[in-house]
């Protein structure tokens, strides 16, 4: 191949990746829905939440890597029968605050919960957690002599899953706004769900919005 063919095709391919580069960041400046909730102001910053049910017990709902309070909603019109069902979106997740004022450690991530749940006044509360929001419920059960019971729905509590060394990798987030598309996180949740026909475009926007704000890829 000459020079010059090789010098046309390095043009035509930067000319290509600019544009899909232009139209996925202007994609990503489309407003976020809003969505039906409140928000606390926490150290981090606005942290939303919800909560249904009038009577019974608290139960806390901390959702996993990926997800949002968006993650409970099949279940929170059930458990609101029996018990006052808070639900909240994680610092860093969903249409909660994507500051990163301080480290986004575990004691740190538990340090707002707990600032939400002085907010709200509430004594005593149990907890059900998936994957890293298990991992998050461990974490509080500890320490927390408020949290009465713990369902921790697949933690992601050995080692070597939660290890450090994962953060030496955290520059990654200037590029994956580029590659996050729609249809990647709609693959990912046709595999993850029992009834992959139930992936709606509904579910997909609901599970993507959130990373419409750069800030959530960090």
């Amino acid at each position: 191949m000459s020079d010059s063919l090789t010098l046309v095709l390095f043009f035509v391919l930067a000319g290509l990746s600019l544009i899909v580069g232009l139209a996925l960041y202007f994609d990503r400046k489309r407003p976020q829905k809003k969505v039906e909730g409140l928000y606390f102001n926490s150290s981090v910053g606005p942290i939303f939440y919800n909560i249904e049910g009038k009577k019974g017990p608290f139960v806390l709902l901390i959702h996993g890597l990926g997800g949002s309070s968006y993650s409970w909603r099949h279940i929170t019109t059930e458990l609101s029968n029996h018990y006052r069902v808070v639900t909240f979106d994680l610092w860093g997740f969903g249409n909660s605050s994507k500051s990163l004022n301080k480290d986004m450690t575990l004691d740190n991530q538990c340090s707002v919960i707990s600032e939400l749940i002085h907010y709200l006044k509430i004594e005593s509360f149990h907890i059900v957690g998936h994957s890293m929001g298990a991992q998050i419920g461990i974490w509080m059960k500890l320490q927390d002599e408020r949290v009465q019971n713990l369902v921790a729905i697949t933690p992601a509590a050995h080692p070597n899953l939660v290890s450090n060394w994962f953060t030496r990798f955290k520059w990654i987030a200037r590029w994956t706004p580029l590659v996050l598309t729609p249809n990647m996180i709609r693959n990912f949740l046709v595999k993850d769900l029992s009834d992959p026909a139930s992936v709606t475009d509904e579910i997909v926007e609901a599970y993507y919005s959130p990373y419409l704000n750069p800030d959530a890829h960090k």
